[in-house]
């Protein structure tokens, strides 16, 4: 039987992977190892399902937001239940777009909503199983 997901695993999680995400990495290989083959990813303008879709949605990422933008968690909940964690979160986004992106070099002041869950792997690392991402 899986041990249950702490809240300090979670916040390291979500700490790592964001600061990675601040980068714009050019490869998924940090992220794709902490989703679920099955994640279930709904955004604004992009969803799917199956962790191999997350580098297309990263990479449009890329093509709009400059690296080193910043993620804020402004506020984060963490709730358990039977099989597992969700994390709640109150994201703040601030960057900058490219000229060529539909954003025309604006500096970017975003604000979501996001639902992440997290279930224990079988090599006992937790992985997220389930995003959704409101514009706030």
């Amino acid at each position: 039987m899986n041990k249950s997901i702490t809240q300090a695993e979670v916040t390291n999680y979500i700490k790592e992977w964001f600061e990675q995400m601040d980068t714009m990495p050019a490869s998924s290989d940090f992220f794709t190892l902490r989703l679920t083959d099955d994640i279930k990813w709904i955004s604004p303008d992009f969803c799917f399902d199956g962790k191999e879709h997350f580098d297309d949605f990263l990479q449009g990422a890329r093509a709009m937001i400059k690296p080193n933008c910043k993620h804020t968690v402004e506020h984060m909940v963490i709730r358990e239940t039977d099989g597992y964690c969700e994390a709640i979160l109150s994201m703040h986004m601030v960057g900058q777009s490219f000229e060529d992106s539909e954003f025309k070099g604006q500096l970017l002041d975003l604000r979501s909503k996001e639902v992440w869950r997290f279930v224990r792997g079988s090599s006992n690392q937790i992985k997220m199983s389930k995003c959704v991402i409101e514009v706030a």
